[in-house]
């Protein structure tokens, strides 16, 4: 007759080990995701504000007027902001070279679903990262050199007195301008920065002849790729 033995099972103590690391695992997989989905979400939002920028400039080089666009409400009212805009295009109606009633506004929102710790560098007051330089490739003359303690509404752009806030302005030609030098091609050239809040920043830069194009930091080289 064939006998049967014991077999032996699992010590209290080695279940207790194996659910902690089965737990472990999981926060750190869980964690890794998010940081993972914040970082993608992040290069969406930049990917948005790239093809803003190149729309403002094909629409002020296919109408012959001047298109500007902002990313924070101007203090003199012309361009009201709604609850979760990013930003807005101004397509220069009149002709005056200004931003006012008679131009044509268009509000401007990121994609549905991306993550709302997503943000232009400084909207939420953050000081993680604040140590990053500037790029070499954003050639604003408004910010000349430094870190992201020198942007203002979380770019290098020139503020125009008018509006009190950075503007991204297109002349006809399709090159960035500062409003108050309209024929000085250039002046305006630039770059927005958004952020995770955590340790992901872009930087949407407009070249001085008009070309978007995006670098992301990369904490590990401490440089921009």
């Amino acid at each position: 007759m064939q006998s049967f033995r014991a077999q032996p099972g699992f010590s209290l103590l080695e279940l207790m080990t194996v659910v902690a690391i089965a737990g472990f695992i999981s926060i750190w997989g869980i964690a890794s995701l998010r940081s993972y989905s914040k970082h993608e979400d992040t290069r969406r939002a930049a990917s948005s504000v790239a093809g803003w920028l190149s729309k403002a400039r094909s629409e002020a080089m296919a109408g012959g007027r001047m298109t500007f666009v902002v990313f924070a409400q101007p203090t003199n009212g012309t361009v009201p902001f709604d609850p979760g805009q990013y930003g807005a295009m101004v397509i220069d109606e009149d002709g005056d070279g200004q931003i006012s009633a008679g131009d044509a506004i268009t509000p401007l929102f990121l994609p549905n679903g991306i993550n709302t710790d997503v943000t232009i560098y400084g909207v939420e007051g953050q000081t993680k990262l604040k140590n990053t330089p500037i790029p070499s490739d954003d050639e604003s003359q408004a910010v000349v050199a430094g870190n992201m303690t020198n942007l203002t509404d979380g770019t290098t752009a020139p503020i125009d007195p008018t509006l009190g806030v950075p503007v991204i302005a297109y002349s006809p030609q399709g090159s960035p301008v500062a409003m108050a030098t309209p024929t000085n091609w250039g002046t305006g050239a630039g770059g927005i920065y958004l952020t995770d809040n955590n340790d992901m920043l872009i930087a949407v830069v407009v070249l001085p002849l008009g070309d978007v194009h995006t670098l992301a930091w990369d904490t590990g080289s401490e440089s921009w790729k």
